[in-house]
Formats: C-alpha cells, sequence, structure tokens
C-alpha cells in the first residue's frame, strides 16, 4: 500500500466535490468513472477520509457508510443487495435490497428486507434532507452472522470512523458559511469578523476542527485490539466539535442563524443526525468513561489528543 502526497490528495478531493453534486443514485457510478477503486487500493484510510469528509462537506446523503461496514464483516455480503441497520437506523428505505444486517456494537444479525420492511418507519427528527429509516429490531426475525465478536467490533469501528470524516466535513461547511457571512455583512460601519468575539469564536471553531481531525488521524493508526476505543474517542471528538461549530455558528449568523433564511441550518440539523448514528458524543463519553474506569488501555496518541 502506498501513501497519497499531498498533491494527489488534494486533487483528489476537488474531484470528490463534484461526485456528491447530483442525486444520491448516481454517486456510485461517478465514483467507478473518478478511478475511485485505484485510490482505495493505494491509501484506503485516506481515501475513506477524503470520501466521507467530502460527503459531509456537501451535505450530502448515501449508503456509502454501507460500503464501509459490509467490507470490515468480510466477504459474507454484496454491497448491492445488503443494507445496514447502525443500532437499528437504516440510511434509507430497504426496496433495492435482498437482506438487512443488523449491526450493534457487540452483535451482529441478518434479517430478510421483506421481514424488515414490516416493522419499519421514517426516522424522527429536524433533518429534512435525510431518507433515513428505523428498524423495530425486537420484532424483527434474524438469525447470528458467522463471524466473530472482534471482526463485528472492527465493523462498528470502521464505520464510527467514516462518520467522524463525515461530521468533520460537515462542521467545516458550517465554519466556511459563518466566514463568509461575518466577511460579508457589517455592522457599525465595520464587517461582523472584525469584532473580537467573532474573531474568537471562528478561531475557537477553527482550532476544534483541526483537533478533531488530529484526532481521526491517531485513531485510524490504532492497532486492531484498540482499534474500538480509539473509533470511540475519535466519533466523540468529532460529536463534541459538532456542538461548538454549529453553536458558534448560529451565534454569528445573529437572528439569521434561528431561521431557514441561512445555509447554515442545513449543517446544523444534517450534524446533529450523524452525531446520533451508532452513539452520540454524550452516549459516547458515558461509555468511555466506563472504559477507563474497567482499567482499559487507551492508545497513547489519543490520550495525548
Amino acid at each position: 500500500m502506498n501513501v497519497l502526497d499531498a498533491e494527489t490528495t488534494a486533487t483528489i478531493a476537488a474531484s470528490l466535490e463534484q461526485v456528491f453534486v447530483g442525486e444520491p443514485s448516481a454517486i456510485p457510478d461517478a465514483l467507478s468513472e473518478l478511478g475511485w477503486s485505484d485510490v482505495v487500493d493505494a491509501d484506503p484510510l485516506t481515501a475513506r477520509t477524503l470520501l466521507f469528509e467530502a460527503q459531509g462537506r456537501a451535505l450530502a446523503t448515501s449508503r456509502l457508510l454501507d460500503d464501509v461496514a459490509l467490507r470490515a464483516l468480510g466477504d459474507h455480503f454484496t454491497v448491492d443487495a445488503t443494507a445496514v441497520a447502525y443500532r437499528g437506523v437504516t440510511l434509507g428505505a430497504l426496496d433495492d435490497v435482498d437482506q438487512v444486517v443488523l449491526l450493534d456494537d457487540d452483535t451482529a444479525t441478518v434479517a430478510t428486507a421483506h421481514d424488515a420492511a414490516q416493522h419499519l418507519r421514517r426516522a424522527a427528527g429536524f433533518d429534512r434532507g435525510g431518507q433515513w429509516q428505523v428498524i423495530d429490531r425486537a420484532a424483527v426475525p434474524s438469525v447470528p452472522i458467522e463471524v466473530d465478536s472482534p471482526t463485528i467490533s472492527a465493523a462498528v469501528a470502521a464505520a464510527r470512523l467514516a462518520l467522524t470524516a463525515e461530521l468533520i466535513g460537515v462542521c467545516q461547511t458550517a465554519l466556511d458559511t459563518a466566514i463568509r457571512h461575518t466577511t460579508a455583512r457589517e455592522q457599525y460601519g465595520r464587517p461582523l469578523a472584525t469584532f473580537q468575539v467573532v474573531r474568537h469564536a471562528l478561531a475557537e471553531s477553527y482550532a476544534a476542527v483541526e483537533h478533531a481531525r488530529a484526532t481521526l488521524r491517531e485513531a485510524q493508526l490504532a492497532e486492531p485490539t484498540l482499534a474500538p476505543l480509539a473509533a470511540r474517542v475519535a466519533k466523540h471528538r468529532a460529536g463534541a466539535t459538532r456542538a461548538l461549530v454549529m453553536r458558534h455558528a448560529i451565534q454569528v449568523h445573529g437572528a439569521m442563524g434561528l431561521t431557514l433564511e441561512s445555509d447554515v441550518h442545513r449543517a446544523v440539523t444534517r450534524g446533529a443526525a450523524l452525531d446520533a448514528l451508532l452513539g452520540s458524543h454524550h452516549d459516547l463519553a458515558e461509555r468511555l468513561g466506563r472504559d477507563l474506569l474497567s482499567g482499559a488501555q487507551v492508545p497513547a496518541p489519543i490520550v495525548a489528543i
């Protein structure tokens, strides 16, 4: 495996911006035209980060996360025929799949799409651009997947790292939107961005996003036995960053930040949904606390961050 250099990475990131412009159904073909499989073969970790951060920046929706989870589970499923329910939440309807993997932190079972569809409802929430569905897991007949516990943990960890990258992308979009707004708008004859309180809010947001990026990079390098815990740390950091960045973004927008007048609301709603998937930052903080109290080993670089 090679590591993509900075110039190549920047070129790929720019190309990915066009991938998420169209409809979600067109994303696989757009990635194929981009030669995405070659990028993944060259540097899987960087490829996944670039892909999901680009999706987050675009505030787009897709089933790309299913591909990450299913690949981590091994050769048991084909992506085209299988959807994943993350703690009972699917990323869309089940019309085009044959089966559903019900994935939790410690267990993974599989059900037919027909059975799952009988106990499916639209996810509640205010993310109007989302297409998520909720399965009543207790009511759906399913059978365990023949994979060991470490493999299940690895699949959940891989999904959390992808969500971390996507949350970072959403936060970057909210920060960019806030910067554009405060640069263009004036108060008392001065751009909003020149006021100290605004500058501090934007600087704190920028630092938090870079902190989340650094945490993600370290989590991706954790040894396999520590990977699940490292992924929880990374997603917790990204979720906490989302809370801070969105609070500042709304604040510097003033009254506009509380209405649909500004696009910042799209980042706020999408970020909140992504934070909740596979454990919010509040849930993960509690889980990490229990891990530490039980004497769990924590990757040293993560502790340093």
